[in-house]
């Protein structure tokens, strides 16, 4: 199917960490904005602190997005929610009183958005530092009240391999091997998958045996060629700026 400018509406989008590029990332005020925005489907990441709660981060360690030493998974949950979250390389002070959030917070946004999906990545690190049981119980039971708009996601493919055990009914990886593609999809039977941009070869068409959504992108010119050649959805750090500008053009 062709797509037009008049098409690159809000499904064919996902917030990649909320509106990334105007507020810091995987914040409820990023999530908050990005939806705000129009963001009908939105991506964050998770990784568990020292006492095992779900927090909702990207980094291993919280120098770059709490302006801290030390790593996310060496403080409580408690203490991480005393940690800014205000990204100072990028935006200075300007949102130094947003704190790290629970994913357990996020839930609560999420149900006030039925609309919306959300995928959960599963970071590496966690699997890493707690093993992919535990970090599989601890998020499902935390997003529970809100599994019907999750999918769960992740570079940890063994852990998405036991995920339906915890009750994720909707799988999606992050590939890192175009070419394996439609294997790990099968193993998987998985909903969705996830891929950068600069991994599929550029003279393929986007084709798997579930919806791609292609990452690392921030151009609408881009994401139409993409979708063009067969990608279901792009994600974005510029989700509303994505979609402002597609509705200026129409």
């Amino acid at each position: 199917m062709s797509v037009s400018s008049q098409q690159l509406a809000p499904q064919y989008c996902v917030a990649h960490r909320g509106y990334q590029k105007h507020y810091p990332e995987n914040t409820l005020l990023s999530v908050r904005k990005a939806l705000e925005a129009g963001a009908l489907f939105v991506e964050v990441d998770v990784q568990l602190s020292r006492d095992k709660v779900p927090m909702v981060y990207h980094d291993d360690t919280l120098d770059r997005v709490s302006a801290r030493s030390g790593k996310l998974s060496e403080l409580t949950a408690l203490e991480l929610g005393l940690c800014s979250a205000h990204e100072p390389l990028r935006f200075g002070d300007r949102y130094v009183q947003e704190k790290i959030a629970t994913l357990a917070a996020l839930v609560a946004l999420i149900a006030a958005h039925p609309a919306a999906t959300f995928y959960i990545e599963l970071k590496e690190e966690a699997v890493r530092d707690h093993g992919a049981d535990v970090c599989l119980a601890q998020m499902a039971q935390v997003l529970q009240p809100v599994t019907n708009q999750c999918v769960l996601i992740s570079f940890e493919l063994d852990a998405l391999a036991k995920a339906s055990r915890y009750g994720f009914a909707a799988l999606g990886p992050v590939l890192r091997d175009w070419q394996r593609r439609d294997s790990e999809i099968e193993r998987l039977a998985a909903a969705v998958m996830f891929i950068n941009k600069h991994r599929i070869p550029a003279a393929e068409a986007i084709v798997a045996r579930c919806p791609v959504v292609v990452y690392e992108v921030d151009d609408s010119a881009e994401a139409l060629q993409l979708l063009q050649r067969g990608a279901a959805k792009v994600e974005s750090f510029a989700i509303g700026d994505m979609i402002g500008s597609v509705k200026q053009a129409g």
